[in-house]
């Protein structure tokens, strides 16, 4: 399951012209479902009407479907509201259904600082009973590196659920390739300094 805000129209078609353009295969019919709930046209109007939109959710299925083409992915959609609870629906409908056994997420709430205890309690118990039923969340650790940078005081800070004990934080690295495609070498992405 990948869980995102808003949901694309164009998303079948823009994995499968992904898909030909990298030597992958189609969608087959049936193999992408959406759970979305009622209302998300109307919540995500002002936010689907920027161009970039839908990019994080195309990125994710995209990379889903291609790291594993033969998988059936459910597309749980999120309302746009700027407050946590959509998402917090969104995986509480994923471990309520056992719609997924593995969960990608690319969104974050804020660093650890910034997340009251009540919304972390909330995330964690259900990524705890997703735990016992065989469910495994699995977060990105952001493009920031430690998150310093953007703290008063620059002291290393995590973001939130990726810093969550029942989840799996998930890094990007980026690799050094050879004049041979061979491997040369690889680092983690570290904190974006803002001083100049």
């Amino acid at each position: 399951a990948i869980v995102d805000q808003g949901s694309s129209p164009t998303i079948v078609s823009d994995v499968n012209t992904y898909s030909s353009r990298h030597g992958g295969q189609p969608l087959r019919p049936g193999q992408l479902t959406k759970y979305l709930p009622s209302d998300i046209a109307r919540s995500c109007a002002a936010v689907n009407s920027e161009p970039v939109a839908y990019g994080e959710e195309s990125l994710d299925v995209e990379a889903a479907h291609a790291m594993a083409p033969g998988a059936d992915i459910a597309y749980v959609g999120a309302d746009c509201a700027n407050d946590p609870a959509p998402l917090l629906d969104a995986v509480t409908r994923i471990v309520d259904r056992h719609l997924a056994d593995i969960v990608s997420d690319s969104w974050f709430l804020g660093t650890e600082a910034q997340v009251t205890p009540d919304t972390v309690t909330a995330f964690q118990q259900v990524f705890e009973q997703g735990a016992i039923e065989g469910i495994g969340f699995y977060f990105s650790s952001g493009d920031s590196g430690d998150w310093s940078a953007a703290t008063p005081d620059h002291q290393p800070a995590v973001q939130f659920p990726a810093s969550d004990p029942w989840v799996t934080s998930v890094g990007g690295t980026s690799l050094a390739v050879g004049p041979a495609g061979q491997y040369e070498w690889e680092t983690g992405w570290g904190t974006r300094s803002e001083e100049h």
